[in-house]
């Protein structure tokens, strides 16, 4: 039997958007929370960065549906296909402004990592041996302008440049490291943050040294941590840094 799992706008005066839970959906005071879509499989979520290019659409990957990542205009919330990349468990908005997808801990792939034109036709930027399970953008002079992702397996961290040279960042960053998230600077800095797996948070700083950061209490429940996330000082949501649990 196929579990149905539901994608969530949540929205104050203006659309943020983000990806919640299958039940209950807890949010702070002043927003709401609606399913905007449904799917068997939902991964990741990005929404458009603007311009004529991508728009202000949500960008979402299903794993079970054909094709696997889908778009959902703000005006009409109706999700429509848009790309194929079989395997692809996060995306991440890169170089000139495209989308990026790479692949997961999904039988039959690897850790390829494809850049997919407003068009959606996608291709081939870089070849990671095991998984990819976290991406990040930087396109600051501390880490270069590079696709920041965590390799499932060795616990690496890579970065990739818009020629998809592959580079190694760190070594054995946790276990199983999965979200990434680069500082905002402020009381966090600036450093790439590297969860793993067991909600251990850690940070790298460029030159490839990692540190401890934070540790999820054993007892809060954490089965399978996925992705980080820094909210905006301007928005309710604050100067925090937050985890998602699978």
């Amino acid at each position: 039997m196929k579990t149905t799992t539901s994608l969530w706008l949540t929205a104050l005066s203006i659309p943020a958007l983000q990806l919640g839970a299958t039940a209950q959906v807890t949010v702070p005071p002043g927003f709401d929370a609606r399913p905007i879509a449904q799917g068997t499989d939902l991964q990741d979520v990005e929404p458009g960065p603007g311009g004529p290019a991508f728009g202000s659409d949500l960008y979402y990957i299903d794993s079970l549906a054909t094709p696997n990542i889908l778009r959902i205009d703000p005006d009409s919330g109706t999700p429509v296909p848009f790309a194929s990349v079989p395997g692809a468990v996060v995306l991440q908005f890169g170089f000139d402004g495209n989308l990026f997808a790479a692949e997961g801990t999904n039988p039959g792939t690897d850790g390829d990592v494809w850049e997919i034109a407003s068009d959606g036709s996608a291709t081939l930027l870089a070849e990671i041996p095991t998984f990819v399970e976290g991406i990040a953008f930087s396109d600051r002079a501390l880490f270069g302008s590079a696709l920041l992702v965590s390799e499932f397996g060795p616990d690496t961290i890579k970065s990739i440049d818009s020629d998809g040279v592959v580079s190694l960042v760190a070594g054995t960053v946790g276990s199983r490291p999965t979200g990434l998230a680069l500082g905002p600077g402020g009381n966090f800095g600036w450093d790439l943050h590297v969860m793993d797996q067991s909600g251990t948070i850690f940070t790298v700083t460029p030159a490839g040294d990692s540190s401890l950061f934070a540790g999820v209490d054993t007892g809060a429940s954490i089965g399978s941590a996925e992705t980080l996330a820094f909210g905006q000082p301007t928005t309710p949501f604050g100067e925090y840094l937050y985890v998602a649990d699978a």
